[in-house]
């Protein structure tokens, strides 16, 4: 019985335990397998006396279940393939991520179990910045092929520096794709684009004191800062003449480079002062050499007295004028009426073109001041009785109707001859549908062109030459008109307003001026007989292109005018 009891606590004892504590020594309790010993993973004994052993229990799960995902390592004889990953492990769906998810051996697209919603459309991405063009042009995978990104995102896939995560600055595009670009964009650099001021004047000279940064000229805002006073339209910076002085500087004149305030001859008169010469100081207004009361710069002889500016007749002319007679108010060197001879060359009326020099007369039975007959004498500027008129007038072709004689308007396109030049006159109605013929002449830096896009009537308008800023387009034409009346025509633009112009001017003189956007609209001028020329402008200033930029011309009609 001794021996029993002393084998039951050798074998109740773990290692380096005993039931025993010898004098001096400490006692240490040892455990039983099954009862109270730390459970031991890999000895098919239940230690810790649970009821589980191995990796069946719980205390094991560091050793067999490392990812704790509920599946044993396959090196403590699970079926988990990869232990130290939570989402590998036989009850995984196959998904692209690299990793063998089902632990069936096989990776992403080699796996006929993989899940195609885990599967990525990628898209091309021709310049390279990492963003894909939209379309339907895609890949699907789960590595993005050569060329290929996973967004489709890029609005500009032919340019690299035009993405999503491009800094938008000034250069006409959208870089950063989120669809307004330049100003329209509250996210772009305006250190990229230009400085302009503020021109409240319209001079378009700006305030350097009102600065703004900007990619495109805003409206009332000049690239000049050279504006001395910009309450003032006249008064600016800006040297439009080129001779060396602006308004600023009291240039009288910015359009004249002959004008401007310096002077250079020292004689205290500048050209704005009115010195005649500059470069004389014996010229100028204040020198009066022959005492005549005019000075050198309008005495037409500042050395004879005789030819001076007064006007003693009080006829208008003065004997610097070439009066012939400055004591007969009703004999001087103007010819009034045109007709290539004044009363100093002895034209008996010169308020009549069609009378001049002394000649014959002829009679005149309807007293509508032209006649037809044998022509009478004498040779003299008074009528040799009544009913007559100088034989140097139009023959009368029907003397015996006062209706009927050259001075008459004739009534276009009625068939009759009214005013005797033997044709019915015609309204040439120009509306360019055979284009621009060789009546027309077009010049400045880009011609007009006829175009059948818009127009009023017809099939084809004229349209302005394509120009750029601070450049001009013209046309224009001379046309002979035996009668008065109304140039009539159509105008239509859309340009830049306040700033880029469509101008119409009749001998030079300026009719009408417009800007901005306007619809067709019907424009009449009159004019009298005679040679006329016609001409149309259209001029830009120095920045800013509006809407399409151009202006159109149509149905141009003028009275009696040959085509």
């Amino acid at each position: 019985m001794k021996r029993l009891f002393f084998a039951f606590l050798v074998a109740g004892c773990a290692a380096g335990t005993t039931g025993e504590k010898d004098r001096g020594e400490t006692q240490v309790e040892e455990c039983t397998d099954g009862v109270d010993c730390p459970e031991d993973c890999a000895d098919d004994v239940d230690n810790d006396g649970d009821g589980d052993d191995n990796c069946a229990d719980d205390d094991c799960n560091a050793v067999c279940d490392a990812d704790s995902d509920g599946y044993i390592d396959e090196a403590q004889g699970g079926d988990d393939c990869n232990d130290a990953e939570s989402t590998v492990n036989p009850g995984q769906v196959e998904v692209c991520d690299g990793l063998d998810n089902d632990c069936n051996g096989l990776v992403d697209r080699d796996d006929p179990d993989l899940d195609p919603d885990s599967v990525t459309l990628f898209y091309l991405d021709n310049d390279g910045d990492g963003y894909g063009r939209p379309g339907n042009n895609t890949v699907a995978g789960c590595e993005p092929p050569t060329g290929r990104v996973g967004n489709d995102e890029d609005c500009d896939d032919n340019d690299g520096e035009v993405n999503p995560a491009a800094q938008e600055i000034c250069n006409g595009k959208d870089d950063n794709c989120d669809g307004p670009k330049d100003d329209d964009d509250p996210n772009v650099d305006l250190t990229t684009g230009e400085v302009f001021f503020a021109d409240t004047d319209q001079d378009m000279d700006g305030d350097a004191l009102s600065p703004i940064d900007a990619c495109v000229r805003p409206q009332g805002y000049s690239p000049l800062d050279t504006d001395c006073d910009d309450s003032d339209p006249l008064v600016e910076g800006h040297d439009r003449d080129g001779d060396g002085f602006s308004t600023c500087d009291d240039d009288c004149d910015d359009f004249d480079p002959l004008l401007d305030p310096a002077d250079v001859d020292g004689d205290g008169e500048s050209l704005c002062d009115g010195d005649c010469d500059d470069n004389d100081a014996y010229l100028g207004p204040q020198v009066d050499l022959d005492a005549d009361g005019a000075d050198s710069c309008i005495d037409c002889d500042d050395n004879d007295p005789l030819l001076n500016l007064d006007d003693i007749d009080l006829d208008g002319w003065t004997t610097c004028d070439l009066d012939c007679d400055d004591d007969d108010p009703l004999v001087e060197p103007a010819d009034l009426d045109g007709d290539g001879v004044s009363t100093c060359d002895g034209d008996c009326d010169d308020d009549d073109p069609l009378w001049d020099i002394p000649g014959l007369w002829v009679p005149d039975s309807d007293s509508d001041g032209y006649g037809d007959g044998l022509a009478i004498g004498p040779v003299d500027c008074a009528p040799p009785g009544a009913g007559y008129v100088p034989a140097a007038y139009p023959a009368d072709c029907d003397d015996s109707d006062a209706a009927f004689n050259p001075g008459v308007i004739d009534l276009c396109g009625d068939g009759i001859d009214h005013d005797c030049d033997g044709d019915d006159c015609v309204i040439w109605v120009e509306d360019f549908e055979n284009g621009l013929g060789p009546r027309w002449t077009t010049w400045g830096d880009a011609a007009w062109f006829t175009q059948g896009n818009v127009f009023t009537e017809g099939a084809n308008a004229a349209e302005c030459g394509n120009i750029g800023n601070l450049q001009d387009s013209y046309l224009g034409t001379q046309v002979d008109f035996p009668i008065g009346g109304n140039v009539s025509f159509y105008h239509s633009g859309d340009t830049e307003n306040f700033f880029d112009f469509l101008e119409f001017r009749i001998d030079g003189i300026l009719m009408f001026t417009r800007a901005g956007t306007w619809n067709w609209t019907y424009a009449d001028y009159a004019v009298v007989p005679g040679l006329h020329t016609l001409e149309w402008r259209y001029r830009k200033d120095v920045s800013i292109s509006n809407g399409a930029d151009t202006v159109w011309i149509d149905d141009v009609q003028m009275p009696g005018g040959s085509p």
